[in-house]
């Protein structure tokens, strides 16, 4: 998702997206796939304080969790 929205060739886990040029209303777009393909809602604001793959996978996987024990 990162390397499509930010149209950049490659995205190591802990690369920061906002230093690869993202901004908020890029993020945006982020959280809203992260909703569509992966069905799970993750808050703008948890996006600004995990903003790389491997912390935004671990939010989408807590989220994952907590829906499938609901």
């Amino acid at each position: 998702m990162f390397t499509a929205v930010l149209n950049v060739e490659k995205v190591d886990l802990d690369d920061d997206f906002f230093a690869l040029g993202g901004h908020s209303l890029t993020a945006g777009r982020i959280t809203g796939r992260i909703k569509r393909e992966l069905g799970v809602r993750i808050a703008l604001s948890d996006f600004f304080s995990e903003p790389t793959v491997r912390g935004l996978s671990e939010l989408v996987l807590a989220a994952r969790q907590v829906r499938s024990t609901s």
